[in-house]
């Protein structure tokens, strides 16, 4: 799974864990020029995120990651979010 296709994917993982949701497709807008883009996971894509995530937070708690994977400090600020919502 390629890293820019993780957030979306986060995203819909969350849905599902946190509101019992089963979202089918996602989307975004581009605030530049308003369009919005769609996408959609199936459960093969979003176990392979699933696991790219947790292997990445073992990663991090191990203190095993470049610098330059911004991607790893989104996973955990995602996380922490995820967390906050639930507690709502």
């Amino acid at each position: 799974m390629r890293r820019k296709d993780l957030q979306l994917s986060i995203y819909a993982i969350a849905a599902k864990e946190i509101f019992e949701w089963n979202p089918v497709r996602t989307f975004f807008k581009l605030l530049q020029d308003n369009q919005r883009q769609e996408t959609s996971r199936d459960a093969k894509q979003l176990d392979e995120a699933l696991r790219v995530v947790q292997e990445t937070a073992a990663d991090i708690r191990a203190g095993n990651f470049p610098r330059s994977q911004v991607i790893s400090a989104a996973i955990v600020l995602t996380s922490r979010f995820a967390r906050l919502l639930k507690g709502r």
